[in-house]
């Protein structure tokens, strides 16, 4: 019997990912959500909640000011939070 060559673990792990869309999905939401207050900045004090569905991302704010300052830098945070996963994972963004 021959035996193969061997695989580092980091290279067998980025293929078993890239085999797998739902896992690099996952993957990719859960780094948005974790560089999230990165992007929001002060305003991330104010988040009650978030979590990705369908493509969205959904933020629960406390503030109706602060609310409303986001849901006019909608289109803006989008491009960011997708640039800094660098894949098209959001869609939208739901600001309640």
């Amino acid at each position: 019997m021959k035996k193969s060559e061997p695989i580092r673990l980091g290279e067998l792990l980025d293929r078993w990912i890239t085999e797998e869309p739902e896992i690099h999905e996952k993957l990719m939401e859960t780094k948005l959500l974790q560089r999230l207050p990165e992007v929001l900045a002060s305003y991330d004090r104010y988040v009650a909640g978030a979590y990705v569905s369908d493509g969205v991302l959904h933020l629960k704010i406390h503030s109706s000011a602060v609310r409303g300052h986001l849901l006019m830098l909608r289109n803006d945070l989008l491009i960011r939070l997708n640039e800094l996963v660098g894949v098209e994972l959001l869609r939208d963004i739901d600001i309640r």
